[in-house]
């Protein structure tokens, strides 16, 4: 399966150089209602303030790689891709390093975000948060399936043009090395995982430029150029490739 990620230029040349994604923590989106949804659950205030207070600290020690389905949306390339001068990268997430239970908090498989137009405000249904600490759950788990999706899943309706997919990592996974200056980690991916490479369509000054630094580092990858559908408001993508 092939996810994108939309990329300032700048960016996009550190992940094809490097073979390295970087997962953020929730403090440097852009939506300040992320991990909001954490109030409801059952039991007096105490307990819910527990509660919230466990789930804080699960994502104050976590780390998200935030990716799309679709990569030829326009608000997408003017919020994420430097007013479509930047870059979507294709990543085949096929690799472990996405799809383990083991090494991943949420793997890409359950990481489909959730847009509702309501909160959810009901009482949760399942298993409570284990007493362990923070360092001991770095795995993925059914039971707190319904805790992991409230804590890191739901968004507002208004955010659903993004058709986000999530991947969620414990902050110490041994796929990660911490950046803690800038409140990320990077993961160095499987060879060969960067599959398509869409080149925005007003990258006019470096083009000839990226093209040479992505025929170098990732000679497998498929080449496009956005570009403008003349009849609609859509966009397509052109091949490159030779």
């Amino acid at each position: 399966m092939i996810l994108y990620k939309y990329m300032h230029y700048d960016a996009a040349v550190r992940l094809i150089t490097t073979g390295s994604v970087s997962f953020s923590s929730y403090h440097n989106f852009n939506d300040p209602y992320e991990l909001s949804c954490l109030a409801h659950g059952p039991g007096n205030i105490n307990n819910m303030m527990e509660m919230r207070g466990q789930i804080n600290l699960w994502g104050r020690n976590s780390v998200i790689l935030c990716l799309t389905r679709e990569h030829l949306n326009p608000l997408m390339w003017a919020h994420y891709a430097d007013s479509h001068k930047g870059v979507v990268i294709g990543l085949d997430v096929s690799d472990d390093k996405f799809t383990s239970l083991v090494k991943n908090i949420i793997p890409v498989q359950f990481g489909s975000v959730i847009y509702t137009k309501t909160q959810p405000n009901a009482p949760y249904f399942t298993a409570e948060f284990p007493p362990t600490e923070i360092e001991q759950f770095k795995g993925f788990n059914t039971d707190y399936l319904e805790k992991l999706q409230r804590t890191f899943l739901y968004k507002s309706y208004h955010w659903a043009y993004e058709e986000e997919v999530r991947i969620v990592k414990h902050k110490h996974c041994t796929d990660l090395i911490e950046v803690p200056e800038h409140n990320i980690c990077t993961m160095k991916l499987a060879e060969n995982s960067i599959k398509e490479i869409h080149i925005g369509l007003r990258m006019d000054d470096w083009h000839n430029e990226f093209m040479a630094l992505c025929n170098k580092y990732q000679p497998t990858a498929k080449l496009f150029k956005c570009m403008i559908n003349g009849l609609s408001w859509d966009m397509y993508s052109a091949s490159l490739d030779k």
